[in-house]
């Protein structure tokens, strides 16, 4: 049964057999053809997921500045002291 032409979101299956079928897809995707097409057909979870994936991104950034701030100060001040 050849499912590279059909919409996954079309077939009259559980969501784990489409899963399963997405997921044949792209293991028998030679030429990128498959990829393309279930990118395309799915934009709008692709855009969630980059949308979702920069906010995260930008939390962890700020989290790592903010835990590496106080680090740096207290670096700093001792800068201009002598403990010799």
């Amino acid at each position: 049964m050849e499912k590279s032409d059909t919409n996954l979101a079309e077939l009259d299956l559980s969501p784990t057999d489409k899963l399963q079928a997405l997921i044949q897809g792209f293991k028998n995707d030679k030429d990128g053809t498959f990829t393309a097409k279930a990118l395309a057909d799915n934009a709008d979870v692709v855009a969630n997921f980059r949308d979702e994936l920069r906010e995260t991104l930008k939390q962890n950034q700020a989290q790592e500045v903010a835990q590496n701030t106080p680090q740096v100060q207290e670096e700093r001040s001792y800068g201009g002291r002598s403990f010799g």
